[in-house]
């Protein structure tokens, strides 16, 4: 039971004071209809975060435009250019005031018009950041300053706490200070650190003049934006000392959203360091003289140890509340094994970011769909399950069921439980979905009404004999192996290569770019072997699977590590030494050791259709014996409404 007396302590800031130092991070998670309304669906989705002990839940994204097109252009916002948006945000005060937890809006201007694509090279003309200075007139900088200026007096009309100004990830005043972007010649341009810094001085000046110090402002900064002519570090903390007379806390990040390599900086994929801020985040407070907050990834004990040595004040998390909103009451109460793990997989990132759609959790299936839940009644007995497979569907199939009231009996022919996901857990990168497997594992043991039987395959006349009422069969997938190449005794599966049953020679290829195919590559070519990657698929379609955030990051690695990726290349002959493959331009022969096979999974429905055909009671199936695709969100997810739906 380790003590976190430090991120439990409450803290005076400003005209506030914090009950702990776990803030909710902002982010959009695009349940909001576009427009000055706050939907049921919108509040639930914040109450969990409030209710489970965060000191201070943040909407994100929420742009002050006057003009409602601009804010429509940002796509699910719940948007403060309106005199009535108070009435929105006056339910959502009011929620998290119930709490004890402190109410914030992330406010931001969004773009006219589309933002087009950087060039790592650094040419002029070529837009990385939402809105470019030089696009703007005097004008329109002070009708924006003044659109800051009123949603800030909107906010506390609310009764909301605080606001965070986004000026990160080239957000409009990290563009006004940089000169990567800001290609002014007038008082707003970058001859000068006054002249940069003028920008967010009429914003800051607007606001404070309109609520006084009624309304806290944190401030969001990236201490690197990683391009060229970006601002060193002394400058930003120039900027930080210029501007903290009129804020109360700086969050600390780094990245840029527009490009598309320095994306994942923003949203850490479990291949990066936890806490990749930290560092920066200690110099900075070593050099101003308001709190600071880190972002980026950041664990509890990273925090615990960060606040008690004076190197921060606060922590700010998103996705480690999306997959356990609960975590700051565990973490306080002494339960910290209990937090549900978040994997970084990124696909509550790639929902908003990538297809405009509702966030979700792979981890945590009712994550923004907490009305969808709470309209399924109880169930009305209880009842006999049986789940058959012990991996993440499984698991969470069994825990769930427990959990609403019936009798589970878990069947895994293993001698563990963890299931395919496993093979997805064993390199050093991986260690958070190694995380997840642990947590899933002690919590399905220590759960009341769980039996597990390892060891053991459920048949279809174990099945019988149990006289179960419900039968959830989560009992995975195969691999693509095709008939010709199983006696090539140089060709081996890459769930074997995973798990180190095999023994390769110095020169690889995998036939197969998906994201297990991607990852051993980045596995094997750290060993020091010579990595080749072949896939029918063109480039655009690499990385099935993955988020569009983690495979950017993934790419990037190979890329590092000189792994070879040959897309629109066809397999069509495995020999001693090599193998032969088509491409548009003809056949041609890679020599190679040996040849790794990542061609993709496919649906073990045996079981499952016998069981159909042969038991008298519900059966289910769930996760990767049921979808082409397997991922460890759509095995949560079918598992989590399996045990749920059971009555």
């Amino acid at each position: 039971m380790k003590a976190y007396k430090h991120l439990f302590k409450p803290i005076r800031v400003g005209r506030l004071t914090y009950k702990n130092r776990i803030l909710l991070s902002p982010q959009n998670p695009h349940i909001s209809p576009n427009g000055d309304m706050m939907s049921t669906e919108f509040i639930e989705f914040y109450r969990k975060f409030a209710q489970g002990g965060a000191a201070q839940i943040t909407i994100g994204c929420t742009p002050v435009n006057r003009d409602p097109l601009d804010a429509v252009r940002g796509g699910f916002m719940l948007r403060l250019g309106s005199d009535s948006s108070h009435i929105a945000l006056a339910r959502f005060a009011d929620m998290a005031h119930m709490y004890g937890c402190k109410a914030a809006v992330e406010v931001f201007a969004v773009a006219k018009g589309e933002i087009k694509a950087y060039s790592d090279r650094g040419d002029k003309g070529k837009n990385a950041v939402e809105i470019m200075p030089s696009d703007m007139s005097v004008n329109e900088i002070e009708r924006i300053a003044e659109d800051f200026a009123t949603a800030a007096e909107r906010c506390v009309k609310a009764g909301v706490d605080t606001i965070v100004y986004h000026g990160a990830h080239g957000q409009i005043s990290a563009a006004f200070f940089s000169k990567a972007f800001n290609d002014r010649d007038d008082e707003f341009g970058t001859q000068t650190l006054e002249n940069r810094a003028r920008f967010t001085d009429l914003v800051l000046d607007a606001i404070r003049a309109k609520v006084g110090n009624r309304l806290n402002i944190e401030y969001r900064i990236s201490l690197e934006d990683m391009v060229p002519n970006s601002p060193t570090f002394d400058e930003l903390v120039w900027f930080v000392r210029h501007i903290q007379d009129r804020i109360d806390v700086i969050h600390v990040s780094k990245g840029l959203h527009n490009v598309h390599r320095l994306a994942p900086y923003m949203f850490q994929p479990l291949y990066f360091e936890h806490g990749i801020n930290l560092d920066n985040a200690a110099k900075l407070k070593a050099q101003v003289d308001i709190p600071v907050c880190a972002v980026g990834s950041v664990t509890i004990d990273q925090a615990e140890e960060a606040i008690a040595s004076g190197k921060l004040d606060f922590v700010a998390m998103a996705r480690g509340l999306y997959a356990d909103p609960d975590l700051p009451r565990k973490a306080m109460t002494g339960q910290a094994d209990r937090i549900r793990p978040c994997v970084r997989c990124n696909q509550c990132i790639n929902n908003t970011h990538t297809y405009l759609l509702p966030t979700c959790c792979s981890v945590n299936a009712e994550n923004a769909r907490e009305v969808i839940f709470s309209q399924i009644p109880a169930p009305a007995g209880r009842r006999k399950v049986a789940v058959v497979g012990g991996g993440p569907g499984g698991m969470e199939a069994a825990r769930v069921a427990a959990k609403r009231g019936h009798e589970v009996t878990l069947y895994e022919k293993a001698d563990h439980l963890g299931g395919a996901f496993e093979i997805a857990s064993m390199a050093s990168f991986k260690r958070d979905n190694r995380s997840y497997i642990d947590w899933s594992s002690r919590d399905i043991l220590s759960t009341p009404g769980i039996r597990v039987l390892l060891n053991t395959e459920a048949t279809a006349e174990i099945l019988k004999a149990g006289g179960y009422d419900v039968v959830i069969v989560a009992n995975g997938s195969n691999p693509i192996y095709p008939s010709a190449l199983r006696d090539k005794q140089n060709v081996c599966w890459v769930g074997d290569v995973e798990l180190g049953h095999v023994s390769l020679g110095d020169r690889v290829v995998i036939a197969g770019a998906g994201l297990s195919g991607c990852e051993t590559a980045w596995l094997l070519a750290e060993e020091g072997k010579k990595v080749s990657i072949i896939d029918m698929q063109p480039r655009s379609l690499i990385g099935a699977g993955g988020s569009t955030m983690n495979m950017s990051a993934l790419m990037e690695k190979l890329d590092e590590l000189h792994v070879e990726l040959l897309c629109e290349t066809k397999l069509e002959d495995v020999q001693d030494d090599g193998i032969v493959v088509s491409t548009k331009a003809g056949s041609r022969k890679l020599l190679c050791d040996n040849v790794v096979l990542a061609l993709g999974l496919v649906p073990d429905t045996a079981l499952g259709e016998q069981l159909y055909r042969e038991l008298d009671c519900q059966v289910v199936m769930v996760g990767d014996c049921m979808t082409r695709m397997g991922t460890l969100k759509n095995a949560v997810s079918t598992g989590h409404m399996a045990g749920y739906n059971i009555f």
